[in-house]
């Protein structure tokens, strides 16, 4: 039965190693053939790309404010910690599903809708969306949303960073309510 394993030699270096057994004209197993193929640059991406996202995770872990990350379609990839605590939610009830869906669709809002949707498709951001936001569970909140294209390659639409500042304290006497669900 052929096997493959990845190998590391002392220099360092990465190897695909296969054995296979060596047949005879007569199909008799006389022997064992084995192939090295030089890996290495292939290991070193996979380790940087595994640095890249862990210094991503934790970049995102550490900010303060609430943050999401969307895909194209406005699915939540993922919620930073402090949204999380922000909206009492659990990443099980965020991750994977449409913002428009999460809570009791307190982000159903028609403005931020067409705001995130034209994101992608034209390359823009968009900086101090003012939302108000009601919640059994946090009460009324005022946000500013700041939002921005995160390019990926190929014919990906790209990824979508969505910050929110909590401006409820500074925004009580700044006068009438501005987007709604």
């Amino acid at each position: 039965m052929p096997k493959a394993v990845q190998v590391q030699a002392g220099d360092n270096r990465w190897y695909n190693m296969r054995i296979l057994p060596y047949r005879t004209a007569d199909n008799v197993i006389d022997g064992v053939v084995m192939t090295f193929a030089d890996t290495t640059a292939l290991k070193q991406t996979e380790v940087q790309l595994q640095e890249a996202r862990e210094f991503a995770e934790s970049i995102i872990a550490t900010i303060r404010e609430p943050l999401l990350v969307l895909d194209g379609e406005l699915r939540i990839i993922s919620a930073s910690r402090s949204f999380l605590q922000a909206f009492h939610v659990k990443p099980a009830e965020t991750e994977g599903r449409l913002l428009y869906d999460i809570g009791q669709r307190q982000w159903e809002i028609p403005g931020l809708r067409q705001l995130l949707k034209d994101i992608p498709l034209k390359s823009t951001a968009f900086e101090d969306f003012r939302v108000e936001y009601d919640s059994p569970a946090i009460g009324h909140r005022v946000f500013l949303l700041n939002a921005r294209r995160i390019a990926r390659e190929g014919n990906h639409p790209g990824l979508i960073l969505l910050a929110m500042e909590d401006i409820t304290a500074s925004s009580a006497a700044s006068g009438p309510r501005t987007e709604q669900p």
